[in-house]
């Protein structure tokens, strides 16, 4: 997939009253996705977050800073991976959509970027992941 089809991609993606269940029905396809896009970067940050519900972890984050959506898999502390989606809604508040993945979407997840994003939790660092590099 080129750099401008995913970026159509992304921007069909908008908030309807539904989206619960779509986040959840479309989890394969929103991680592949997000995992496509950052495998494009060289480097991919790995980013500590904390929300309003208590939860902690590590993030990787697909997000246009002008634009009303993010698009994360998160490992929390609770030891779970996942996908969270920010969409604004119609009337410009910005909802958060959670869904916690099963062990056959987490294998979508590159071994290597599971591992670091687990490290870079138990060490409380964000850190970079290289896709390739053999010496992380």
């Amino acid at each position: 997939m080129e750099r401008e089809e995913i970026d159509n991609v992304w921007e069909s993606v908008y908030y309807t009253p539904d989206m619960k269940t779509r986040v959840k029905d479309m989890a394969p396809k929103f991680i592949e996705f997000l995992m496509t896009l950052l495998l494009m970067e060289d480097e991919i940050n790995i980013g500590q977050f904390k929300d309003e519900n208590g939860s902690y972890g590590t993030m990787v984050t697909y997000d246009i800073y002008d634009s009303d959506k993010i698009l994360q898999v998160r490992y929390k502390n609770d030891t779970s991976f996942d996908l969270h989606i920010a969409v604004e809604n119609d009337e410009g508040v910005t909802e958060s959509f959670y869904h916690t993945l099963t062990e056959k979407e987490i294998e979508i997840i590159p071994e290597g970027l599971q591992i670091l994003m687990k490290k870079a939790f138990n060490s409380g660092d964000e850190l970079v992941w290289r896709p390739g590099a053999i010496d992380q």
